[in-house]
């Protein structure tokens, strides 16, 4: 939407109580203005209150401690909080943007607000730090310049009128089962994706196949023909679809809306949403929100479908750690690295009993050729303990090619504990083989014996091969071993970057081509075990 050049209403509001102030002294009250109103509509009063606030937050030094003997810590910092308040409901409000600035002599501070809905009051937490507002302060006085804008209406009732109508339409739109009438010049005027369309295909009378559901589309012709949005329930969607069809003033416009609404209950839709659409502000917005709620994401009920959205999570990430390597976070620490065992002991009386046929010619009835290397094999035990030996012995049966079957795909060392592990339920050389007896296991399908390397993995994680651990965990799908390996990286990651110990740092870039979710794993341990505290 655009709004007029001109303000409607200028209004200046000065507070006098900053007399020698800084940080530690300054008041903790809150400031109301005089009403004020608009030439627009002068029934509406309006009222500003700033208010300087303390935030407490506690935390326990350590996740192992009960409330009787836990050491605690309060960090308090001062926030100032604004709100714009409205002295009656309004059915039909216009979208008001509203200018809020400070200055000094040097410098100046403004933001801009959309007051969009009808509702009496809009609160815009953390307005602006406290250090920067200080600055603002001259001769002990703050001065508060307040301008509103309305939207520019020049033309749009003319333009509504045609909205729609096959009237001097001169191009067709079907979306499944609707058809829109609309005009090629305004919708190239409006959208740069029509623009380029038409530019290119000049005799285009007809468009299909745009992935945007009719009712939102309904919307945006809406915008384009008069500058106005009317179901702002669908404004999620209307954010995508602008952003399909290259409207930066829209999506600016669905930026306002989603920020002045943003919950809990929505803040994951919203922020794949913002990621995806590539916002200029809402996503930032976002992630601050998401940083000050983070002990409440793992409640959410939505928060799984984080799981299918890595490159969101990894914008979260990115966030995070930006803000605690410039001092603006603390972390608090309270990862566990310890770990349960998840292999039961599988050396039974029975597994005993066939030890002594391992690479025995006794009844062996198959030979297993690997790197030149023959093994004297029994079907009846390599079919019962893998599934996938099983249907290999099958194939090479039903091809008749006799009681030697030849293993391309795996070295002879690692076969050959392979094979003490389904006569024995042991292997002797993890220490020297670990991360290839996973792959191996992890190949041939046999559960426990993957779970024994992973167990025995976890036990030797550190700094210079959980990176690599990690990756092979996920490439074999080694759930146990990616759980811990996070927990180990994430601990590494919050320690080097607070004591800012760059050189050893571990990039998060490590980690985008895994098959899993690994940012996922890593912002689930966030939430759990860590606190987030703004300094």
């Amino acid at each position: 939407m655009e709004f007029s050049k001109v303000p409607d209403t200028c209004f200046t509001w000065t507070l006098n109580d900053f007399e020698e102030c800084n940080i530690d002294s300054l008041p903790e009250k809150s400031f109301s203005s005089a009403n004020f109103t608009t030439l627009r509509d002068p029934s509406r009063k309006w009222q500003l209150l700033l208010s300087i606030e303390k935030l407490n937050q506690i935390y326990r030094s350590s996740s192992k401690c009960d409330n009787s003997n836990c050491f605690k810590k309060t960090i308090t910092k001062k926030i100032v909080n604004l709100k714009i308040l409205s002295n009656e409901f309004i059915s039909n409000p216009e979208n008001i943007r509203v200018d809020i600035s400070m200055r000094n002599n040097f410098e100046k501070f403004t933001r801009s607000l959309i007051v969009s809905g009808n509702r009496e009051q809009y609160a815009y937490e953390n307005f602006i730090d406290c250090e920067t507002m200080l600055k603002m302060v001259q001769e002990g006085k703050l001065e508060i310049f307040i301008e509103m804008f309305f939207p520019d209406e020049k033309n749009v009732k003319y333009l509504d009128i045609i909205r729609s109508s096959e009237f001097l339409s001169d191009v067709k739109i079907l979306i499944t089962d609707r058809t829109f009438y609309a005009h090629k010049a305004i919708l190239a005027a409006r959208s740069l994706f029509f623009y380029q369309l038409f530019q290119k295909e000049t005799e285009i009378t007809e468009i299909k196949d745009l992935d945007i559901m009719p009712k939102v589309f309904t919307e945006i012709l809406r915008y384009i023909y008069s500058d106005y949005v009317e179901k702002w329930y669908l404004s999620s969607d209307i954010l995508i679809a602008a952003n399909i069809l290259k409207m930066e003033n829209l999506k600016l416009e669905c930026e306002n809306y989603l920020r002045n609404n943003l919950t809990m209950d929505c803040i994951n839709t919203i922020l794949i949403v913002s990621v995806e659409c590539d916002t200029k502000f809402l996503l930032k917005h976002c992630l601050n929100y998401a940083l000050r709620n983070m002990s409440l994401l793992r409640s959410l009920k939505n928060f799984h479908t984080l799981k299918t959205k890595p490159l969101v999570v990894l914008r979260v990430l990115q966030e995070i750690l930006f803000q605690l390597q410039n001092g603006k976070i603390t972390i608090v620490d309270n990862i566990n690295l310890s770990y349960s065992k998840i292999a039961t002991n599988k050396s039974s009386y029975l597994l005993k009993e066939y030890e002594s046929f391992l690479n025995n010619e006794n009844l062996s009835d198959i030979t297993i050729r690997v790197d030149e290397k023959n093994f004297q094999c029994h079907k009846i035990i390599l079919a019962a303990k893998s599934q996938v030996l099983r249907e290999l012995v099958t194939k090479n049966m039903s091809e008749n090619l006799g009681n030697v079957m030849e293993l391309t795909d795996i070295k002879g060392e690692i076969f050959e504990e392979v094979l003490r592990y389904m006569y024995t339920g042991k292997v002797n050389n993890l220490q020297e083989y670990g991360i290839d007896i996973l792959r191996a296991a992890n190949q041939y399908k046999l559960e426990h014996l993957k779970n024994m390397c992973e167990e025995f993995l976890v036990a030797k994680l550190a700094h210079d091969n959980v990176v690599e651990t990690l990756k092979i965990a996920d490439a074999c799908n080694a759930p146990f071993l990616v759980k811990h390996c996070s927990h180990y990286i994430l601990k590494y990651m919050i320690s080097n970057f607070q004591r800012k110990e760059f050189s050893k740092r571990i990039n998060l870039d490590m980690f985008i081509n895994c098959n899993h979710n690994i940012f996922y794993e890593f912002l689930n341990i966030l939430s759990k075990q860590c606190q987030v505290l703004y300094n």
